[in-house]
């Protein structure tokens, strides 16, 4: 989907009181545009029975991001993530009477080597609006969360 415009303020003065000077300010402060790119996600799991009360969990998905937006297009941009990001899940199920646990690990990764810096301290003058001369750079995510889930079953476990 091409840019669109999923915030429109119409015809009104956002400064007030309105004059020549910031009547066209509405426009830009109030706009919030968004685009969207093909991608394709995809996950693998799978669940091993060791035995009917332990089970061992694995999986791994892509998360690519979506938008098609650049910072020094015109309005602002809904915040989101702009760089692809990878999931490695694996962990151990736990069966006991009415009880169940799973515990796991899941480990995330993200990269994208040609991201646009917000700003620079590369020769900040009032034609770049203080932010100096941008370049792109490479950003970087990393994570590890622990899975913790506890499921108790009332009446009969049959």
């Amino acid at each position: 989907v091409k840019k669109y415009r999923v915030l429109d303020p119409g015809n009104a003065a956002f400064v007030q009181p309105p004059s020549d000077q910031n009547v066209l300010i509405t426009d830009d402060v109030l706009s919030l545009y968004d685009a969207k790119r093909f991608v394709f996600n995809g996950s693998l799991a799978a669940d091993w029975i060791i035995r009917d009360d332990y089970h061992l969990l694995f999986s791994f998905r892509n998360d690519n991001y979506f938008s098609d937006l650049k910072r020094e297009e015109e309005g602002l941009t809904a915040t989101k993530k702009v760089w692809n990001n990878y999931h490695l899940t694996f962990g151990t199920q736990r069966n006991f009477k009415s009880s169940q646990w799973v515990i796991g690990l899941r480990l995330n990764m993200g990269r994208r080597n040609d991201f646009p810096q917000p700003f620079s301290f590369n020769d900040p003058s009032e034609g770049n609006f203080f932010q100096g001369n941008t370049k792109t750079g490479t950003i970087s995510s990393t994570g590890v969360q622990l899975l913790l889930s506890y499921t108790f079953t009332f009446g009969n476990n049959q």
